[in-house]
């Protein structure tokens, strides 16, 4: 049973101002998150400094079978509850036009998920102890794929992708400034380069996606950068990631 109510089940929460409200009244939260993805191996060494009498070795072979079997069983169809913490499932992503459409008219499929009743109780009980209004950071509100057009979902090898939001233009002296593909799976974030850039403003940028991402990999992406206004920068760091993934395609 899922508890949320000791003291380390707390998250802190960014606020931004809703640049929707002409009043500018309202903001939105996201939920800060470090910007590091757990892997299986991640998982496996916490729990191995619990000292369950488990070898790591058992964990991720058992792992594997698992994955396995889910991956299996997703390709014929089913859905797949995993581990109580909820469904998997295929659906179409898109609709069909004709009155005889034939099979290979169909639209492709993606993979969804619904948290189970579990979680989501679970969730409730979870507090955030700390909330903070963003004033400098930069702010990230939606990605487009310009070669599908499509906002926040898909980003294709080697055409452009459009980043826009807030304060994010790519300035400083600091090697790490810049834009970053980053892996859900907490492998090493992919920069791209510097002559691929080509709209750099404090509320667009737009650059080509790097032709080196692993097709059907989901991807966040992150900026880092030194730009305060104008052409004045800071001294530390400033970094912003999409709290959502897209597929490369």
């Amino acid at each position: 049973m899922m508890n949320f109510q000791t003291p380390e089940h707390r998250v802190s929460m960014v606020l931004y101002k809703n640049r929707f409200d002409k009043m500018g009244e309202s903001f939105y939260g996201r939920v800060h998150r470090s910007n590091k993805t757990l892997s299986l191996e991640n998982l496996i060494s916490l729990i191995n400094e619990r000292d369950t009498g488990i070898s790591a070795h058992l964990i991720q072979h058992s792992a594997q079978f698992l994955h396995e079997e889910i991956m299996r069983q997703l390709g014929q169809g089913k859905a797949v509850n995993v581990l109580g913490l909820g469904t998997f499932y295929l659906a179409a992503d898109g609709i069909v036009k004709g009155k005889n459409p034939a099979p290979s008219d169909a639209p492709p499929l993606c993979l969804r998920f619904t948290p189970s009743s579990e979680v989501n109780k679970s969730l409730k009980k979870l507090s955030v102890s700390l909330v903070v209004q963003s004033q400098h950071d930069p702010q990230i509100d939606a990605v487009r794929d310009l070669f599908t057009q499509k906002d926040n979902e898909i980003i294709t090898c080697g055409k452009s992708l459009r980043i826009s939001g807030n304060r994010i233009r790519i300035l400083g002296t600091s090697d790490e400034c810049g834009v970053y593909c980053v892996p859900q799976d907490g492998s090493e974030p992919i920069k791209v380069k510097e002559e691929h850039i080509f709209t750099n403003t404090p509320s667009l940028v737009e650059f080509f996606v790097p032709s080196e991402l692993e097709k059907d990999k989901q991807y966040a992406i992150r900026i880092c950068t030194q730009f305060s206004s104008g052409k004045i920068t800071v001294k530390e760091l400033r970094t912003t990631e999409t709290d959502f993934y897209l597929k490369a395609v």
